[in-house]
């Protein structure tokens, strides 16, 4: 499931990008959600988002529940810098 998931995160993060922007890889780690414009108000809305942008419908429950095990876990306990490698 971190392929999938990871490439609506990637995505997501890449449609608001302008040419001219500077590529800062940190910021497509999923830790950072709430840093973007208009972001969701919790980070469940946040993976629904994301998730239903890219992946396939029947892949989307399992997107959610890991992109949201990343942000709710993993970020929170101090891994910010976590990229492309999946949990």
């Amino acid at each position: 499931m971190t392929r999938p998931c990871y490439a609506a995160r990637y995505h997501h993060s890449a449609s608001h990008a302008q040419p001219h922007d500077k590529v800062e890889p940190a910021k497509l780690s999923p830790c950072f959600w709430d840093d973007e414009p208009n972001h969701p108000s919790s980070p469940a809305l946040h993976a629904q988002q994301t998730c239903s942008a890219i992946v396939e419908t029947k892949l989307q429950p399992a997107c959610v529940a890991e992109l949201r095990e990343v942000i709710e876990g993993i970020c929170k306990e101090g891994a910010p810098d976590l990229m492309g490698a999946g949990p």
